[in-house]
């Protein structure tokens, strides 16, 4: 008929929906990939800086503990202090500690306590940097020996070093048990990310420990006054023996070497 008119109908074409479908398609897959590259990121910064706050952690714990180091030279067979670097490298000593050193909560108000830093395996190839701890004139409990604090992980090496006056130069190992050494120098190797992007870090600290072997008579108090005109009184000779001081000052003692 002629004088009908067609009406048009709106609506799309297949072709059409399919161009729209992919053009959202490839808008969603750029939105994930930005998020997921943000996650990824994210975590690998959050990573790094739990690592290198771990590490600051654990260097704090062994600067800490050095700085307050104790030593009697009448009891060093109670307050020896040993080190050695190496795959066995460790740190041995007594020390003062604040209340607010780790796991202080545990041993309540015995503040004099034997810290031990030592390197021991972890997860796979890993080691780990451990720190025990005992009250003095105690020995390492059950849980300390087999739970102790984990201070940093995918510990590579430790240097421990130390200063030697006789040499002047730094030595691996401290010998000389029944003395503080005048400067402790750590460095803690850590690796970052695996196979062949993995990294090494380095954190190094010097101490110089505040306190020096406190000698026997200064532990033993002033010997009583010798009568006058005997053997100790001012202004009389008298043998050097136990209980006088050597020539030239405080008592000495032999080097414990152990």
């Amino acid at each position: 008929m002629k004088g009908r008119r067609r009406i048009a109908l709106g609506g799309f074409t297949l072709v059409e929906v399919v161009i729209a479908i992919g053009i959202f398609s490839l808008v969603v897959a750029a939105i994930y990939t930005c998020w997921s590259a943000v996650l990824r990121s994210s975590k690998v910064g959050l990573d790094a800086a739990a690592r290198a706050q771990r590490s600051r952690m654990a260097m704090q714990c062994i600067e800490e503990a050095l700085t307050y180091a104790k030593m009697h030279a009448a009891n060093a067979d109670l307050y020896w202090f040993e080190g050695e670097s190496g795959s066995d490298a460790r740190l041995s000593f007594v020390s003062k500690l604040p209340r607010s050193y780790p796991r202080g909560g545990k041993f309540g108000d015995l503040t004099l306590r034997r810290v031990e830093f030592s390197l021991q395996p972890g997860e796979g190839d890993d080691l780990q940097l451990v720190l025990r701890q005992a009250p003095l004139l105690m020995e390492f409990d059950v849980d300390e020996q087999n739970h102790p604090l984990v201070l940093a992980g995918n510990v590579e090496k430790m240097i421990v070093q130390f200063w030697d006056l006789n040499d002047e130069d730094w030595v691996d190992e401290w010998t000389e048990t029944n003395q503080v050494p005048p400067v402790v120098r750590v460095s803690l190797y850590t690796r970052r990310g695996t196979g062949f992007k993995a990294t090494t870090e380095e954190s190094t600290l010097l101490v110089s420990p505040a306190a020096s072997a406190v000698q026997a008579l200064s532990q033993a108090g002033a010997p009583p006054p010798a009568p006058p005109g005997q053997p100790g009184q001012p202004g009389q000779p008298g043998p050097v023996g136990a209980g006088s001081p050597a020539p030239g000052g405080g008592a000495r003692l032999p080097i414990i070497r152990r």
